[in-house]
């Protein structure tokens, strides 16, 4: 852990000292008119997981409390970021998030964070690597203290379908500590474990993104067609990710250098945080990539099928570039040109799918895709686990990957029904554990604002959920 993080880890567990000791939850306050609610994310640059999670919070808590009673604030990234980000995090998110009102910080973060706690009857955590040292320590930080800050308040925190992992040893204390009150819904067994032994109470959940509702079908398969697409050729679609440039941490030398030089603006996340940029991730994110082209290569030369790279994050930019060179310049449907209704309407008309991102499974799995996951973490072994096909994963610095992704990729063709149907019922077991989170939410508002006014509905599951695409309302009544 690096000095600057230290030193933040340090100035917010002074700042939640200076507020009013945690463990006011059970107050109950006066019906709020209207209900404010603040969703944080790391919304705004162009990632259609992360996106997709604000989209599918902003819609389900709507849903729950009834437009009438909400007011709804979803953070996205305002400035222009520096480095890959070319747009502001406004022009990024443009027609996201209907139904509330798109805010950035306009001055330091923490402060942000913490006026938004207190002002704010509810503060929700919407990202999906909440607790975890190996993407950003910094990024875990601001959702611990925004969750602490707000149980201080007196008001309601959430962490909203959530990951836990290893975390350096000064966050734990304030992960410990800060979020002790607070509500904690996780997406897996494991990310529960983690923080039952930091003490903490966490209610296994679910991911949020599952009633993401895409573009029509239609789009993807003109624009797919406009690529070369015959329209009957088995679409595998690639997602590649650089699993060796995180975590990204703050760098004044790599900062101060990028004001005379882009030497490092692929990297730069912005202010003054950069991804790994040394040689051995260099050399390594190389052999991942060449290992991803030689299995889908091998992959081409015995099944028929048409290959296209989907970016599903602008982070990723580089990487399809550098993979489609590999793969004799295959098409790009990169994040920088198509925003996530989009993208998912692509992933959804593919037949197979390479991914070493979590949402780039996920939310091609209510048409029942099958996937092969190329893993950093244990998300995407997780979800394979669920569905009982953990061959299906190889990791992404594995020295045979190339040869194990190969044959998961036969066994996915081979198996591809039995895994269609293992995919969409872990679909609706999912919508149904989303279903009863909605329900934790609306009972936890009651609790707290007995006299709101919230929208009556039966007992049907299916009534806590925003179900509005078609694919996911035929699976539920079939």
């Amino acid at each position: 852990m690096k000095l600057m993080e230290q030193l933040v880890c340090h100035h917010v567990t002074r700042q939640l000292r200076k507020m009013e000791p945690a463990g006011t939850r059970s107050r109950v306050h006066s019906a709020p008119p209207p209900l404010q609610v603040f969703l944080f994310g790391f919304s705004g640059v162009r990632n259609a997981g992360a996106d997709a999670r604000m989209e599918e919070a902003v819609r389900q808590i709507t849903h729950i409390a009834g437009k009438e009673n909400l007011s709804a604030l979803s953070f996205v990234l305002g400035k222009k970021a520096g480095g890959m980000f070319t747009q502001t995090g406004f022009d990024y998110t443009e027609g996201y998030f209907q139904g509330s009102t798109r805010i950035t910080a306009h001055q330091r973060l923490d402060r942000f964070i913490f006026e938004q706690a207190g002002k704010n009857h509810i503060s929700m955590v919407v990202e999906g690597a909440v607790f975890k040292s190996n993407l950003s320590n910094m990024l875990t930080m601001a959702f611990a203290g925004l969750m602490g800050a707000a149980d201080r308040a007196g008001n309601l925190s959430f962490a909203w379908g959530v990951e836990a992992g290893k975390m350096d040893p000064p966050i734990q204390r304030l992960v410990r500590w800060a979020c002790q009150d607070s509500h904690i819904i996780v997406r897996n067994k494991s990310s529960q474990k983690v923080l039952q032994e930091l003490s903490l109470q966490p209610v296994l959940g679910t991911d949020n993104a599952w009633t993401f509702h895409p573009k029509d079908p239609s789009f993807g398969e003109k624009t797919l067609k406009d690529a070369g697409w015959d329209g009957q050729t088995p679409v595998i679609s690639i997602c590649p990710i650089n699993p060796f440039w995180v975590p990204s941490a703050t760098d004044p030398v790599k900062w101060l250098q990028s004001f005379f030089t882009d030497k490092y603006s692929y990297a730069h996340r912005g202010g003054m945080t950069f991804h790994r940029t040394d040689p051995e991730a260099e050399r390594k994110h190389s052999r991942y990539l060449g290992a991803v082209a030689d299995a889908v290569t091998a992959h081409l030369s015995r099944f028929r099928a048409f290959p296209v790279i989907i970016g599903t994050s602008l982070i990723d930019s580089r990487s399809c570039r550098m993979l489609s060179a590999l793969l004799n310049n295959a098409p790009i449907f990169g994040a920088e040109r198509y925003d996530m209704f989009e993208t998912v309407s692509l992933l959804r008309k593919s037949s197979l799918i390479v991914t070493s991102r979590f949402h780039g499974a996920v939310l091609a799995m209510p048409e029942g895709v099958p996937f092969v996951a190329v893993t950093l973490d244990e998300r995407l072994e997780n979800l394979l686990e669920d569905i009982r096909r953990p061959d299906l994963s190889v990791h992404c610095d594995d020295l045979c990957l190339a040869e194990k992704l190969t044959a998961s990729l036969e066994s996915a063709v081979r198996d591809q029904e039995e895994i269609r149907s293992a995919a969409k019922k872990h679909v609706l077991s999912q919508l149904k554990v989303l279903a009863e989170m909605g329900r934790t939410l609306e009972r936890e508002i009651l609790c707290k604002w007995p006299q709101l006014p919230l929208p009556q509905r039966g007992s049907a599951w299916q009534e806590y959920l925003p179900l509005t695409d078609p694919v996911l309302k035929q699976l539920v009544h079939s």
